[in-house]
């Protein structure tokens, strides 16, 4: 009953009471009292009727409701309801009004850093709601601290306020739309985040679009004054709202001391918005903690790899850097252990840790510095950078030429490249320290060079990059003699890709010189001189660059001459006469013999006369008489039509027999003469008559001698003529000419002559074989289509796999550890070649066709004459096997991939010639490798014989066994060494010892200058003077006599065999066996791998 009372008591007050709303702090406050309540003065006079009518509505409908909820109530339980019903009627009144004053109160409670929000119209102020942002329970029972509210205005019709529910998670959420009608969208809840103390960020978002402005609430983190807040629009790139009036932010001091402790503002739309509060307190109150940082890293000189431990104390949170040298810093956040490697050289490197809230600025931060150098191994060239080198043209010469060094003090494999304007002419590959000359071989022409050397062990990869430059000058003379008073023409040219030229002098070398200035990087400039004295001059020509010494170069033997008269040059050359046919001491069983001959002469030739002479009393001597004249003819200067070299033919027939002399003598228009005999022997069949035959191969031959005759008198360019010279063509053509003749002559004259049928056939076959062979042999033309040089003084090729191949060919065995230490000894040799190369794409036409080769001279320079095989290589991708390749020296294939074996002592000017039929690229040629080869341990380890293999059941005690024997064999050898010393200086008071050792000297020398005659000759001295030697020398000097035997037998005999092969080659029957018994004498005494090289080189193999 008393609740019954209580709740009708309660319904009325609240149909009489005027509009109240509770605030944003709980309290519930009369609009009068709060100047900033939606609720104010103007919009309650303008509303106050309204606000009545809706209350009371609002009213009468909840009070149905709860005098039905307390009916059954009290019906459930009539004793003990009295408390509940209170209860429940207190909850039922909160649902009534559109439960908003409850809200209030709830919001009151806790309002601690939140944000409400508040639904604006700006064209009407109606219904006034609050709903709470936070996860609150469902309406059971009211709790005494709840989140702060969200305050909500809507601009609905009168009829239709808006209303609030509940979520699944308790949760107060604004429903927009009339709950009575469909779907009902909910705003999401606020979200905020708290950055620092003096920073925050609120977020207020909807499902879906929401365009009617809303207020937002928000609780500062800390209190301050209202200058000291800002609020910006992360949304708007941080725009700054807080003196923006369209936003109107609002300040509050909810406990009245003197601070602003809450904001609000307005938000014009919602999707979802970013809004941050910054307080700008310029010094406030920092922590005392201090930030403890311990870094043990790298000092002094140290290896890679490098080591950082960095351990930060701290208990909020933090961020570091590592910075080292110039690299980019490492950022992190936690203790860390860094390692990593650097290249060689100067590091300092530093770590600073702060507190990651205030950031770089921070009072609370921390920093360890240090430094230290990284040295793997010091890399060093003592090239210096920029460096200017010069050339002199007219010398061809690098002026003061350098060594420059390479090495590393650790062990190092590492790769040597020269560039010049960025292609690349000079590379090697080394193991240890390396020297190089730069001189004319390596800087041929004026540019800019990069030296560069990279270091490949121990890692990381280190590279050596340095920059040099050529510069190069030249003078030139139009003429270099003139007369006095006549002008001679002098071209200077001067180039210098790095750095300009300034100026250049020109000395004439009579006291008169002329300057110019050039400022340019390269010049050409003409002078005309007129020398008024005769005399030797030399032309001087300086050259300066700025920053550099100042260069010159000289060209010598200009020759001033006194003024003399005209003459015409005397001709003092005599005629040049070759008999062509018969040769000398043929004889033949014809009455008809065809002579031939030519002549030439520098100027002209006058005449020639033709004389024949018999009853010669022997093939040498013959007298001259006019009594033994048996035919003369002359032939003047119309018979040779102005050319040199023409072939005069005269027959005769109706010999008798006996021994002739036949006679050309020619004139020059100078009067020179020249005269040429030979010998020929006529026996004559009583029965066979003179008559001549034609044969049907004449015209062919004739043919195929004037296309001899064109390609031997046509000129070539000098290029050209280097081509014909490294492929012997000219010598070949002239022979193949010779052979003609031959042919020619057997057809038309002899061919009848042949004793028997058989052996006519036999003839016949052989010589129309041989015509067949040589039509095809005699070029037509010649042409170089394309040039290529280059220097290359590195090898790339696997020496194992070599020195394998080598031995296989030989069926010989080696063991692994003589195959490795034979590859460490091939390798360290070739630091003793270099090796410059000419290649060129040749063409020559024949008459089947034309055919193209590709034409490879390498120049071999050795620094040790000592070393006689070389082994050229040429990989399966340029060439597959040894069928396409003709060498054209002497060589020997070791393996069809192919691999060639040749003696350097065999090559004439030190050149290895040889051509691909094969077409392939030009530059191709550039993967051929030349080395130089050793298989002879024992000349390297001396007191070791052969090739041996030391095999024990432990590879330690392998070790260890092999470093006692190495270090005994060594000690030995010192022994020896000292020991002979020491005799040597003895012996050398013998006067016949000193000359033995001089001649041996003499020996050497002539062996490495090709004198055969001469070292032989010393051979035979030394011999003549062993016998008086002292007898304890004999043993010594005997192996010492029998080593240079050897060797000259070796030089001599490879001589002789090539004079072989040549005579062979052009079927001199004679020459072929006087050389064959001299070479055997040799034979017989060289060592059995010589013999076995002599011996394949005859047969072919």
């Amino acid at each position: 009953m008393k609740g019954k009372i209580f709740l009708i008591f309660l319904v009325f007050s609240l149909l009489i009471m005027s509009p109240i709303t509770i605030g944003a702090d709980g309290e519930i406050n009369n609009p009068e009292d709060n100047p900033n309540s939606e609720l104010n003065e103007d919009n309650n006079n303008k509303n106050q009727e309204n606000t009545e009518t809706t209350n009371a509505n609002s009213s009468s409908e909840d009070l149905n409701k709860v005098i039905d909820e307390v009916q059954k109530q009290n019906i459930n339980d009539d004793e003990n309801n009295e408390s509940n019903s209170d209860k429940q009627d207190i909850n039922d009144n909160e649902n009534n009004e559109s439960n908003s004053d409850k809200q209030d109160m709830e919001d009151g409670s806790n309002e601690s850093n939140s944000t409400e929000i508040e639904l604006e119209n700006l064209s009407s102020q109606e219904n006034s709601v609050y709903i709470s942002s936070n996860n609150i329970s469902p309406p059971e029972e009211p709790k005494e601290e709840q989140p702060a509210a969200l305050l909500v205005e809507s601009s609905k019709e009168e009829n239709s306020g808006p209303c609030w529910g509940y979520d699944a998670l308790g949760k107060k959420v604004i429903k927009i739309e009339d709950c009575e009608e469909g779907d009902i969208e909910k705003i999401k809840p606020l979200e905020e985040l708290e950055i620092s103390e003096f920073e925050k960020e609120v977020i207020v978002s909807s499902k879906e679009d929401f365009n009617k402005p809303i207020r937002v609430y928000s609780i500062l983190t800390k209190e301050a004054n209202k200058e000291e807040i800002k609020i910006f629009w992360k949304n708007e790139n941080n725009l700054e709202i807080t003196q923006d009036e369209s936003f109107s932010v609002e300040y509050y001091d909810k406990n009245e001391n003197g601070l602003i402790d809450k904001v609000s503002w307005i938000v014009p739309h919602l999707s979802e918005q970013k809004f941050k509060i910054i307080v700008e307190i310029e010094n406030p109150k920092e922590s005392t903690e201090e930030l403890l940082l311990n870094v043990t890293g790298p000092s002094g000189q140290t290896r890679n790899p490098i080591n950082f431990n960095i351990e930060v104390n701290y208990s909020g949170n933090f961020n570091c850097n590592l910075k080292i040298g110039n690299e980019e810093a490492l950022a992190f956040s936690s203790n860390k252990n860094y390692s990593l490697d650097l290249r060689d050289g100067d590091y300092n490197w530093e770590v600073i840790c702060y507190d990651s809230v205030d950031g770089t600025n921070s009072s609370i931060t921390n920093a360890t510095f240090g430094d230290f150098s990284v040295n793997e191994g010091v890399y060093y060239t003592n090239l210096t950078e920029g460096k200017l080198y010069f050339l002199d043209l007219i010398q061809n010469k690098i002026q003061n030429p350098e060594t420059i060094t390479i090495n590393s003090t650790n062990p190092s494999n590492y790769t040597i490249k020269i560039k010049r304007n960025e292609q690349e002419i000079y590379t090697k590959e080394s193991f240890n320290n390396t020297n190089i000359l730069m001189n004319e071989l390596i800087l041929s022409s004026a540019g800019n060079y990069t030296l560069s050397v990279k270091f490949k062990e121990p890692s990381p990869e280190y590279e050596i990059l340095k920059n040099f430059y050529v510069a190069s000058a030249n003078i030139t003379l139009n003429a270099t003699s003139v007369e006095e008073g006549k002008p001679v023409k002098i071209t200077a040219i001067g180039n210098s890709q790095d750095k300009a030229i300034s100026t250049i002098i020109i000395d004439y070398g009579d006291g008169t010189s002329d300057y110019n200035h050039i400022n340019a990087n390269s010049f050409s400039k003409e002078f005309v001189k007129t020398y008024n004295k005769n005399g030797n001059y030399n032309i001087k020509l300086f050259i300066t660059i700025p920053g550099e010494d100042t260069f010159n170069i000289i060209k010598n033997g200009l020759v001033v001459t006194k003024p003399t008269t005209p003459t015409t040059p005397k001709d003092e050359k005599s005629p040049e006469i070759e008999l062509l046919y018969p040769e000398d001491k043929e004889i033949f069983e014809v009455n008809h013999v065809n002579f031939s001959y030519k002549a030439s002469d520098d100027v002209k030739i006058q005449n020639c006369t033709f004389k024949l002479y018999e009853n010669c009393a022997s093939m040498t001597t013959c007298s001259t008489s006019e009594s033994n004249l048996l035919y003369q003819s002359f032939a003047d200067a119309n018979n040779f039509s102005g050319q040199k070299n023409k072939e005069i033919r005269v027959n005769l027939n109706k010999f008798n027999d006996g021994i002739h002399l036949w006679e050309v003598e020619c004139y020059d228009n100078s009067s020179n003469n020249a005269w040429e005999r030979g010998f020929l022997k006529i026996k004559v069949n009583e029965s066979q008559t003179s008559t001549t035959q034609n044969y049907s191969q004449k015209a062919e031959i004739d043919r195929l001698k004037e296309i001899a005759d064109h390609f031997i008198t046509k000129s070539f360019s000098l290029e050209e003529k280097e081509v014909l010279e490294d492929l012997i063509l000219l010598e070949d053509t002239k022979y193949y000419k010779k052979r003609l003749l031959d042919i020619e002559n057997f057809f038309r004259e002899n061919y009848k002559y042949v004793s028997s049928e058989e052996l006519r056939n036999k003839k016949t076959e052989e010589y129309l074989t041989e015509l067949n062979e040589i039509k095809n042999k005699i070029p037509k033309e010649i042409s170089i289509k394309e040039n290529y040089e280059y220097v290359k003084n590195s090898v790339e090729t696997d020496f194992e796999d070599v020195i394998k191949s080598y031995f296989d060919s030989t069926n010989t065995q080696i063991s692994k550890s003589s195959l490795k230490k034979l590859a460490t000894i091939n390798r360290e040799l070739q630091n003793d070649i270099s090796i410059s190369t000419k290649v060129r794409k040749v063409e020559i036409e024949y008459n089947n066709g034309t055919q193209e080769i590709i034409l490879v001279k390498k120049k071999i320079d050795l620094n040790d004459d000592s070393h006689e095989r070389i082994l050229e290589i040429i990989p399966k991708e340029v060439l597959e096997n040894s069928d396409d390749v003709f060498f054209l020296v002497d060589s020997k294939v070791i393996q069809k991939d192919p691999i060639f074996e040749i003696d350097y002592d065999d090559l004439e000017k030190g050149e290895i010639l040889y051509y691909l039929t094969k077409k392939i690229k030009i530059k191709d040629i550039e993967k051929t490798e030349t080395i130089l080869f050793e298989d002879n341990l024992n000349k390297f380890e001396r007191g070791v014989t052969g090739l041996f293999i030391l095999e024990f059941a432990s590879i330690d005690n392998t070790i260890y066994f092999v470093l006692i024997f190495v270090l005994l064999v060594v000690l030995i050898s010192m022994v020896f060494f000292v020991i002979k010393k020491f005799k040597m200086i003895g012996w050398k008071k013998e006067p016949n010892v000193v000359r033995v050792l001089n001649l041996i000297e003499d020996v050497k020398r002539a062996l490495k200058e090709k004198d055969i005659e001469r070292a032989r000759e010393k051979y035979y001295k030394i011999k003549e003077i062993y016998p008086v030697l002292p007898s304890k020398t004999k043993p010594y000097f005997y192996e010492k006599i029998k080593e240079m035997l050897i060797r000259i037998d070796r030089k001599d005999i490879f001589g002789l065999v090539k004079e072989y092969q040549e005579a062979k080659r052009k079927w001199n029957k004679e020459e072929v066996l006087r050389l064959y018994e001299d070479i055997r004498k040799i034979y017989e005494r060289l060592p059995e791998k010589d013999r076995k090289k002599v011996y394949g080189i005859i047969n072919g193999y």
